[in-house]
């Protein structure tokens, strides 16, 4: 008769979580704290308007009126948005020289215990990216999103890779 191999029992794994420094703003994994113990949420949206036909200039705006819309997506037909409900955000990049650039928001975080006298705040994270196929055209790239109204300031941050 031939051996049978014992199974071997393994231990379960130690784990083991990365921890933020004191003064980093950023939140740890899986807590709804940041480092600095300030109160945040991770804000959910939809896209409202993508791809390379955006405003001609650069633009990082929280959207609160119908005009406002209209303004910032520039030749675009905007959506219709119930804006006593909702607010809109948009990143676009201005016109770049050919057809390579894209911009993307990756997440919006609302802080709203910021310590002291600051008002909440609206974080909103986007992302650059420059493609290999490219075409000699002039092109707007930008992203705009629909979320539910929130007050604050709002700030943004480009994620770097």
């Amino acid at each position: 008769m031939g051996k049978t191999a014992k199974s071997k029992k393994t231990k379960p794994r130690k784990r083991t979580s990365r921890r933020a420094g004191k003064d980093a703003p950023f939140p740890l994994r899986g807590s709804k704290k940041t480092a600095r113990g300030l109160d945040y949420s991770t804000i959910s949206f939809t896209t409202i308007g993508d791809g390379n036909a955006g405003p001609k200039g650069p633009v990082q705006e929280a959207v609160h009126s119908a005009e406002e819309l209209a303004r910032v997506f520039g030749s675009g037909t905007p959506p219709a948005l119930d804006f006593s409900k909702e607010q809109a955000i948009m990143v676009a990049l201005g016109e770049k020289p050919t057809s390579g650039f894209s911009v993307r928001i990756t997440s919006i975080v609302y802080f709203t215990d910021r310590g002291g006298d600051l008002p909440p705040l609206l974080s909103v994270t986007y992302a650059t990216k420059t493609g290999n196929r490219r075409s000699d055209v002039m092109t707007h790239p930008f992203h705009a999103v629909r979320l539910e109204k929130r007050a604050g300031d709002v700030e943004f941050n480009l994620k770097k890779d």
